[in-house]
């Protein structure tokens, strides 16, 4: 029905989804078949010669097989370490499929200029101390219909990355896609934020172990949420632009999320778009007032669901111990 709904008329049929839903108990060897064909048809009505994939435990993952391979600007934010910068440019360079990608590699410098690292890879030096004016400085530069804002924090791990992340940005409802990220033992260091009641930027998952990254209910499948980082996300250029560029502090990335979202399209987390990234940094508590004080309509969940087994966990002291998801 709700596949109806968008096909007549889009997402502005839907006008209200009660966040929390109750999903009965059935028999997926029998339900598979019709919920493939389903999914099959809906991607037909739209349009899309695409393909559903049956993954684990039956959840179905879509490839839309969009028509064209667009250019992709990689923009890699550098730090100080040239070492922990050299093995980030390499990790995109050795393990990328996508054929059609340049990297910038924005780098501090007295003043501004741009150099060529060889093959795919630019550098470009900018004086300011402000990382989002540096970054919009790469944007300014950028060839690619599509942005990849990186970190040199991140290693590339899985080699379809920006298809996957371009899987779902080519849609034209979708605004800004996410990448999944973990450390070196597999751990969660990043799969999205929850903007929570009482100004909590919470991170989805943070520290989920490997062993347990499989059973844990909407983890590995793609699905919207309110913010990603700033480490790895993917945005159409014409996007950005349209929303007037960047922010130029350290929550430019969720300030950019919340925009997406106010202009009507989605914010993805793809977790087939896999870095390795042994901890994305904290926000400070000044940073998270800002935030707050800029767009206090986006903290107003209560709970934040992502436990391993599907455990609703409360961050309102008013609200009950603990809520069970029923399956």
């Amino acid at each position: 029905m709700l596949l109806r709904v968008i096909e007549a008329q889009g997402m502005a049929g839907l006008a209200h989804i009660e966040e929390f839903l109750v999903i009965g108990r059935n028999q997926r060897e029998t339900m598979l078949d019709d919920a493939v064909a389903t999914e099959g048809r809906h991607l037909s009505q739209l349009g899309y010669a695409g393909k559903v994939e049956v993954g684990y435990e039956g959840r179905l993952f879509l490839d839309f097989r969009h028509p064209s391979t667009p250019m992709v600007s990689i923009i890699l934010e550098a730090g100080d370490d040239m070492q922990r910068l050299a093995a980030s440019l390499a990790s995109i360079q050795q393990r990328t499929r996508y054929p059609r990608y340049e990297v910038l590699v924005i780098t501090r410098g007295e003043q501004g200029q741009e150099a060529s690292l060889g093959g795919r890879a630019r550098m470009l030096s900018c004086s300011s101390s402000v990382l989002g004016e540096r970054l919009s400085q790469a944007v300014g530069q950028a060839r690619g219909e599509y942005l990849v804002f990186i970190s040199d924090r991140c290693q590339v791990s899985s080699p379809g990355w920006i298809e996957s992340l371009l899987n779902q940005a080519q849609r034209p409802e979708v605004g800004l896609v996410g990448c999944q990220m973990h450390d070196e033992l597999g751990c969660v260091s990043h799969a999205g934020y929850e903007l929570l009641d009482g100004q909590q930027v919470h991170a989805s998952w943070l520290g989920l172990p490997v062993e347990a990254r499989v059973q844990a209910l909407g983890l590995d499948v793609v699905r919207g949420c309110q913010a990603v980082s700033g480490d790895g996300l993917m945005v159409r250029k014409q996007v950005l632009e349209s929303l007037g560029g960047l922010g130029l502090d350290d929550a430019w990335a969720i300030k950019l999320c919340l925009q997406v979202s106010q202009a009507g399209l989605l914010v993805l987390m793809a977790p087939q778009a896999q870095l390795v990234n042994p901890g994305v940094p904290v926000l400070s508590e000044q940073v998270c007032a800002s935030l707050v004080e800029q767009a206090p309509w986006a903290f107003s969940r209560g709970l934040a669901i992502d436990g391993a087994v599907g455990l609703i966990q409360p961050v309102d002291s008013r609200g009950p111990q603990w809520l069970r998801a029923l399956d």
